[in-house]
């Protein structure tokens, strides 16, 4: 998105199937009276339509995490916008029915990992499903619209498709910038990104194979014996000797991590011109109470799997975020740590 409005074509690739269908629609312009007169359509059969069109989804334990009058009118809206001929204004409404699905779930929310809402609190949860849904389509058309007004020119070019990293589809320098922004950790021991993801994906239409497996595929979801990373970085030797000290399980987890990273850096080494910037966004995240100081293991590793070279580093803190700025990793009541706060941006030069 950002590339369009500088007037730059663009390629995306990620692993996560919704992610991908969420970067197309933001990509993609809508005329505002094309948009406005889908909407109006929509919303309209919502109210009057006796038809409720239901397209039900099933998987397990879906009535734990959606009550049942819930999934009724997610199954109504599911109906509806699937009924949808034109590709562009039907990913649009999928895109806000997947924004629905996280608001009306019985998911807690501002959590690392998915917990369910206490008893309490669950038996008094009424979501209203259809105003939320017409709230975050109201919200979704004012961006589509101030991005068409703001689009420099019409012939750009966004392409986005499902990919892994480790192993890019992509021609041997294709590209003059790669902007990337890694997982900071994975989903076992950090954010559970396809936890997260799957109910919405599935709610939507998406491949649910690939939803409910999503963390096993992504970065150092699966544990091999991979160790040259521990050459090519004095840090993360130091660091994975310091969780071995402290007696962590997750030592093995953090190397798999780096040694996937570094196999996507491969891919993007190759993908980049000669000349070309490549800029990371990473955070430190906290291990077993030990922080990781992963803009500085990423610069070792970069730098000794060769062909690139360090310019620079900026440090940004973050502004806001969904999830919190403590936990209690152990689950020990009133033994909290701070969570990341602050984000770095490396550039490298592709020598």
């Amino acid at each position: 998105m950002e590339a369009a409005l500088n007037g730059r074509n663009s390629i995306g690739v990620d692993i996560n199937p919704l992610a991908v269908l969420v970067a197309r629609c933001k990509t993609t312009p809508i005329g505002d009276d094309r948009l406005s007169h889908a909407i109006n359509a929509i919303l309209r059969r919502l109210q009057a339509d006796s038809d409720p069109h239901l397209s039900k989804v099933y998987f397990d334990n879906v009535d734990y995490w959606f009550k049942k009058k819930v999934q009724d009118h997610l199954a109504k809206l599911r109906g509806i916008i699937m009924s949808i001929g034109e590709p562009d204004l039907r990913c649009f409404f999928q895109i806000c029915l997947s924004v629905t699905v996280r608001y009306v779930s019985n998911i807690r929310k501002g959590e690392f990992k998915p917990w369910r809402l206490p008893s309490e609190e669950l038996r008094a949860y009424r979501p209203d499903v259809y105003a939320i849904f017409s709230r975050t389509v109201l919200e979704n058309a004012k961006m589509v619209s101030e991005y068409c007004r703001m689009l420099p020119r019409e012939n750009i070019s966004t392409t986005t498709f499902l990919g892994d990293a480790r192993s890019l589809p992509l021609r041997t320098g294709c590209a003059d910038m790669v902007l990337t922004s890694p997982p900071y950790g994975d989903s076992i021991t950090t954010v559970a990104y396809g936890q997260f993801s799957k109910f919405s994906s599935l709610w939507i239409g998406l491949s649910g194979h690939l939803a409910m497996r999503l963390d096993q595929f992504s970065l150092g979801g699966r544990l091999s014996s991979n160790s040259r990373e521990q050459s090519l970085s004095p840090t993360l030797s130091e660091t994975l000797a310091v969780l071995e000290e402290v007696g962590s399980r997750r030592k093995a987890r953090v190397l798999q991590f780096f040694a996937d990273i570094a196999m996507s850096l491969i891919g993007v080494e190759k993908s980049l011109k000669r000349g070309g910037t490549m800029c990371v966004v990473v955070g430190d995240r906290t291990v077993s109470r030990t922080q990781l100081p992963t803009a500085e293991i990423l610069v070792e590793l970069v730098e000794g799997l060769g062909g690139f070279r360090h310019e620079d580093t900026f440090v940004r803190s973050i502004p806001t975020k969904t999830l919190p700025w403590a936990n209690a990793p152990e689950n020990i009541s009133n033994h909290k740590g701070e969570t990341m706060s602050q984000e770095s941006i490396i550039v490298f030069s592709k020598q």
